[in-house]
Order: structure tokens, then sequence, then C-alpha cells
């Protein structure tokens, strides 16, 4: 446990609380890093490996390692500047001639890793929110507002970075560089500040984060303090991540200097953790980082369908990121929509076996005839009639097996042609409004693709390309040349695919839309609707809705922001927030999600929600039952056990052992 990161937490002011300990004086000081800006990194040496991922991007003699030379060059100028304070120059001289990973530094190199370093210190810098509120009611309420900072940056670097992130209208600033003494130095620079603007140290009160450059040196220079904590632990999930990499420190600081304001009353002072909250910090990355993956990838100047209704959400960022266009449409359709167009060729049973694999392994007749669109109580004679009933359950793997099953297919196979062909010409129909281009990219969360398959089966005239949150090894169009995936791209990886077996709830419920399913389409190219599920579920409604919410506020807050083009679009990156959700959800997200209802092939299932363990125990068969059909696994074994046990470890031997 790291001791000063322990200390460096308090005190945990709120914004009130400092206002009403700076409220007798006339006279306010704030320092600058920590206090009135913070960083979007976790310390402040991983500045130093930006600028060495920056510099390393466009040149082809490496910097590696740059961070322990950059912090012993600070270091010898310090010992060489016993008696005053050093400026970025005086540090920058002190690597010249060494030799960093496979650079020699000479002056040419030190003034671009300089320049490049003022731009990344630009880059991660923001307003601390906290700290607005009491500097507003500073000005406000007339007080003298100065800035002091033990700083190597000269003063109009820090002026600029304060303008940037709109913090103006303090009467002077006072930076170490330029006045040659700190304010850990016994208190030195408050003395010649006191001295120089004409400030009695009784009216002067000032704020800062560091126990020793703002407290102790304050109060030894005779100057009241309000001390703050340097970190502050504004989110809920991501700092339980194990991960300790350069992206991952820099997603969770965005994220935890900007959440803590996200729906307040306007004072600066945090709100209980909520929806929106748990959108911005989940599944922001996981929705920033599948876009700009997307537009990477895409082609100019082709149709791009995003399909209902897994991209409503996606379509929303990508057009907020990389504007709208008229090229980019939403495309309402299913898999029941498009599997219905695509048994016009051919209906038979082993057809639609194989178009069912991206379906629940179980699945009731009743089901069944639901994904095919035909109403099941049409059909309880002719299922009866084949030793069969609308609620016998049957497994998606074994339909061809099962000779009652074949048997009852084969005596609604006419009403399924029928189905089919009505489909087809109204689908025509809808494609044709669309007005694509012969080249069309498709993207949906994808897994085994079955809608671009049975799109390329329907219109052949077209050539079709999707782009895929994943690409499943046993995908129904190919990897790589009609097909690429973001997470998975057509490999056979037992780990990513456990991962998505432990939480594919965590996924459905994000990439939804506010509507109910494609049923098919009239003979016109009318799409017809299912009811939407939520249509009367409030709580569930909104709980949706807050987290897409929050997620697109990350992927715009994030992507006008320059930090993020210091940060790579991978994988890891994308799921960081997820990861930790899946494996370490609170009571409360356990279940809000647990609770969420799915409507799955053997009806309507909870994500995770068991029942009693003494019910299992009596009867195991209801156990594998309700943990094959929980989406969301790992949580299910949480909220049944209810002890502490590393639950995803204990899932992933569950499913390696059936595999």
């Amino acid at each position: 446990m790291d001791l000063k990161k322990i200390l460096n937490g308090y005190p945990q002011r709120s914004a009130d609380n400092i206002i009403k300990m700076i409220q007798p004086y006339d006279v306010v000081s704030f320092d600058v890093f920590d206090t009135l800006l913070k960083r979007d990194v976790e310390s402040e040496s991983d500045v130093f490996d930006l600028v060495e991922r920056k510099y390393n991007s466009t040149h082809d003699k490496k910097i590696d390692g740059f961070k322990e030379f950059r912090k012993k060059a600070e270091s010898e100028a310090r010992e060489k500047n016993v008696s005053k304070e050093v400026t970025i120059d005086d540090i920058y001289a002190c690597l010249n001639n060494k030799t960093v990973g496979e650079a020699v530094v000479n002056e040419l190199i030190a003034a671009d890793l300089c320049s490049i370093e003022k731009e990344v210190e630009t880059a991660v810098c923001t307003a601390n929110q906290l700290m607005m509120a009491v500097f507003d009611y500073c000005k406000e309420t007339g007080k003298r507002i100065l800035i002091i900072s033990d700083m190597y940056w000269p003063a109009s670097f820090v002026e600029e970075l304060l303008r940037n992130n709109g913090i103006v209208g303090y009467d002077a600033i006072c930076v170490s560089a330029e006045y040659g003494v700190q304010k850990r130095q016994k208190g030195a620079l408050f003395k010649v500040v006191a001295e120089k603007e004409n400030i009695g140290i009784k009216r002067w009160v000032h704020i800062g984060d560091n126990k020793k450059g703002d407290y102790l040196s304050a109060k030894s220079a005779g100057i009241a303090t309000v001390n703050i904590a340097t970190h502050y632990r504004n989110t809920e999930y991501l700092h339980k991540s194990e991960r300790t990499d350069l992206d991952k420190n820099v997603i969770s600081s965005f994220i935890n200097n900007r959440i803590s304001v996200i729906d307040v009353t306007g004072n600066g002072e945090k709100v209980e953790y909520n929806d929106v909250k748990l959108g911005y910090e989940i599944y922001g990355p996981l929705l920033y980082f599948f876009v700009k993956w997307l537009h990477a990838g895409i082609p100019q100047n082709v149709t791009v369908l995003f399909f209902a209704r897994d991209c409503y959400v996606v379509k929303k960022a990508y057009e907020a990121l990389y504007g709208a266009e008229d090229r980019y449409k939403y495309f309402l359709g299913s898999r029941k929509s498009l599997i219905l167009a695509a048994l016009h060729k051919d209906a038979s049973l082993e057809t639609v076996a194989r178009m069912l694999k991206s379906e629940q392994a179980q699945m009731t007749v009743h089901g069944f005839l639901t994904k095919l669109n035909l109403n099941p109580e049409d059909y309880e004679s002719e299922a009866v009639a084949s030793g069969l009933k609308l609620s016998t359950v049957i497994y998606r793997d074994r339909l061809t097996e099962n000779q009652y099953f074949v048997e009852f297919y084969n005596r609604i196979l006419p009403d399924v042609i029928d189905k089919a062909n009505q489909n087809y010409e109204g689908i025509k129909n809808y494609i044709n409004e669309l007005n694509c281009t012969k080249d069309v990219v498709v993207v949906d969360i994808g897994w085994r693709c079955t809608m671009q398959f049975c799109l390329q089966e329907v219109f052949p005239e077209y050539n079709w390309k999707g782009y895929y949150l994943g690409v499943r090894e046993d995908a129904v169009v190919d990897a790589g040349s009609q097909a690429e995936g973001f997470y998975l791209n057509g490999e056979n990886d037992i780990e990513k695919r456990c991962f998505l077996a432990s939480m594919t709830a965590l996924i459905e419920i994000f990439f939804s839309a506010p509507h109910g399913s494609v049923t098919g389409y009239s003979g016109n190219g009318e799409v017809l609707f299912a009811p939407y599920e939520c249509q009367d579920d409030e709580e569930h409604r909104k709980f949706f809705n807050d987290i897409q919410n929050g997620a697109l506020r990350f992927t715009t807050d994030f992507g006008k922001a320059a930090v993020s083009e210091f940060v790579n679009a991978t994988c890891s990156n994308m799921l960081l927030g997820v990861e930790v959700l899946c494996e370490k959800a609170n009571r409360r997200e356990l279940k809000k999600i647990g609770n969420y209802p799915f409507h799955l092939g053997v009806g309507v299932v909870n994500a995770a929600d068991p029942k009693p363990l003494w019910k299992y125990i009596m009867n195991p068969k209801f156990f594998l039952y309700d943990f094959s059909n929980s989406t969301w696994k790992v949580a299910f074994l949480k909220r049944l056990i209810k002890l502490k046990l590393p639950y995803y470890k204990i899932f992933c031997w569950i499913y390696r052992h059936k595999e």
C-alpha cells in the first residue's frame, strides 16, 4: 500500500466547506497543479511517458526510457541550482549529450522534446471542477485572487494553461521559475509575493494540495491555509482495475476529473453515483474506441448501414465525432426479418438451424415460431400432433436430430415459405428506398454476422463488407474478406469467448434502441415492429437511456480533448470499464442489471437473478437450466453464493471444462 498516496487522499473537502473556511479573508491565493488544474494522468511523471510516445511516433531513433532520464535531468538541475528554482530550460540543458534509448540528445532534439512536453502538458491539463466553484465564489465576492505555483514553466505558459481551461480574472500570477525561489523553501515565495503585492498576511489564505509546499510552508510564512486532497476518487469502478499501463492511467484520470460534476446542482458538489455516470465511466470507453476503430477502417464514399437495434447509439456517436452524412443510414432490420427473407431461396430445416446459430442454445417451440414471425397459438395443434407442446424446450444445435421437431417443421413448412416470400418482396422495396451505393458497409455488434449473410443471399448484386465489435470463428461470413472484427476477428480464442460468455448482458443492455425489434416488412417496404419491451417499464427504459447518454457524453468529451490523440485505440482500452464491472460489480449494479429482463427463446429471463441456493441444492437441474440461460453468469454466481470469491475465474474454469 502506497502511504504517500493514502495521505494525499486527505482531506476530502467539499466546495461548500472550502468556501466557509475562506470567507473571513480578503486575499485568496491558489496553487495551480492538482488544485486549480488537474492532469489527465495518474502521476506527473506520466507526462514524460506521453512525451516519449509522441516523439517515438515521428522519429526513427526511439527514446525508450525517456521518463527516467527526464526525472534525473530535473534532479541534476536542482543540484546545480540549490539556492534557486530551476526553469524548464535548465532541465533540458542537463539532457544535452545524453544517450536516451537510441538517440543522442543534442540541442535540436532537446528543443523538440521540450516543445512536445509543452504540448502534452496543454493536452492533459483540465480545470478542477471542485475548485472552479471556489474560484468563482472569490470573483463574485470581490476577493483579491493570486495564483502561486512552484513550477519550472514560465508564468506565461501557466497563464495559457489556466486560460485554456476558463480560469481567468485573477489579480496576479507568481511562478517560482521567474522569482527564483519556491514555496517549499520555508515559504520563501510567499514572503516575496507578500512584499511585492503589498499584502498583509493576516488577511490572506492560501489553498493548495501539497502538504509541504502549500500547507506547512504557508503556515511557516504566517499565512492561513486550506489544505485539500491531491487525489479525489470520483469513479466507482475504474480505480479497481488491476491494469497499470499508461493508456489506462489517462482514461481513468480523464473520467475521474470530470465525472464528479455530471448532473450536478451547479455548485461543484459531487452527486450520488447514478446511471449517467455508469454510462460515462463504463460504457463511454467501449463506445468511443469502437467508433474510432470503425472510422479508421470504413472506406469513403460508400453507403454505411448501422444495423438496428444494436447500432442505434453507435450511429449517434459516430456522427457526433465525425459529422453526419447522407450515406450513413440506420438500417431497420433484425435477424428475424432478414432470416425470413433469406429463406425464400431455401427454407429447409438445415438452413434454418444454421441461421439460428446466433440465438440462445435453448428455446421453446413457442420461441422458435416467434423467431420465424409465426403466431405460436396458430400452430399448437401441429405441435401436439407431432408429440410436442409449445412449451417444449428444444436445443438449437440439435434441431435436425429431433424427430418430433423435424415432423413438426415439415407440417408448418408451407407457411414458413409463404412468410419468407412475403418478407422477401417487402425488404426488396425497403432496400431500394435506401438508395445504396454498389459497395455497402454494414456495422453491427456481430459475433456470427447472420444479418450480413442474409443480405448477401437476398441481394448478391451489392458488394457487402461488415465491421463488427467481434466476428466469431464460426461466423457465417468470412472474416477478413467479408467482415472485420475489432475484439474478435475470426480467431478461435477461448479466453475472449469465455469473457463474452460471462457477461453478454453487459453488452446487450447497452447496444439497444428505444423501439421494438423489426419483425418484417409489408409488401411496399414498410417496416413492421414488435412492441417495445420496455414501453411500460419506466425503470428499465430510463436505465437504458441514462447509460447511453452518459456514454455519448464521454465520447464527445474525450473525442474533442487533445489528450485523446495520445491514447491507442485498442480492445483492452475499449473494454477497460466493462471488464471491471463484470468482475467487481457492487450491489447496486448487481441488482439493477441482474434484474434486467431479456426476451430469450425460452421466455423472459432476468440477466442474473438466481433462485435461493437451497432450491438448487434440492434440484440441481434447476441450477443448470437457470445458469445456462443467464446472460451475466459471473453476477449470477455472485448473487447466488454471496461470498467473496473469484467468480470470473470460477466461471472460466466451468467454461473451459464445458469446451
